[in-house]
């Protein structure tokens, strides 16, 4: 026999023998059945308050530790991308000054005359020979 078939032999054993059973009866085996029930839940209460976390509502004790850490992990990886984030522009946009700089020293330092410089098409020609 497996446990469910065994679970269901004393059921209908439990079930026959409840038939005869005179009112009297029935009262005082609820009246047990609850005092047994209340008085193994705060057993259990007792038992198993401080090791196992329980506090007095039902709730874990735990349970606040639990939502705290996973509340800094989740502060501490925004710091982190918020940072990161930060950096690559910072060094983004330093590289495209350091680029503009070597442009305009290239320029500078080039054979162009200082007039062509002022000209307005000036802009058209860097893009075309860039």
């Amino acid at each position: 026999m497996n446990e469910h078939q065994t679970t269901q032999y004393i059921t209908r054993l439990l079930n026959q023998s409840t038939r005869h059973l005179s009112s009297h009866q029935v009262d005082r085996l609820r009246l047990a059945r609850q005092r047994a029930l209340s008085s193994a839940t705060s057993e259990r209460w007792q038992l198993a308050g401080a090791p196992s976390g329980m506090d007095s509502t039902g709730g874990k004790s735990f349970h606040g530790m639990h939502l705290f850490r996973a509340g800094a992990l989740l502060f501490l990886l925004t710091i982190s991308v918020l940072f990161s984030g930060y950096y690559w522009q910072q060094r983004t946009q330093q590289a495209a000054d350091d680029e503009m700089g070597q442009l305009d020293a290239n320029l500078l330092a080039s054979d162009i005359p200082l007039q062509t410089f002022a000209q307005k098409d000036f802009g058209t020609w860097l893009e075309d020979t860039r």
